[in-house]
């Protein structure tokens, strides 16, 4: 899903996104100049997202007393896999506010 200027519904590219989300800084319109930036609600939802293999391994741990693994890749190789993800997806997912 193509996020939107919320002035003049000029599309954003994935790249301009993706630099917004990672630098913190706003993403400026080509066509009319409007500051647009990440809501709150998104980066809380990032954060989250983020911390999900590390809170469901804890509990996995908890219950099972060991840690979940995908075959026999190390615990560190599973969360850079998701993390890698959660990189080249997080524009597709974040709201724009004016």
């Amino acid at each position: 899903m193509k996020k939107k200027c919320k002035n003049c519904k000029t599309k954003f590219g994935w790249k301009k996104i993706f630099r917004a989300i990672w630098s913190k800084s706003k993403i400026i319109c080509n066509h009319c100049k409007t500051e647009n930036e990440i809501s709150l609600s998104s980066k809380i939802v990032f954060f989250l997202v983020g911390l999900a293999p590390v809170f469901a391994n804890f509990i996995f741990y908890v219950v099972n007393d060991y840690f979940f693994q995908i075959g026999k890749l190390p615990l560190t190789t599973t969360y850079m896999i998701w993390y890698w993800f959660l990189l080249l997806v997080s524009p597709y997912l974040v709201n724009l506010k004016k």
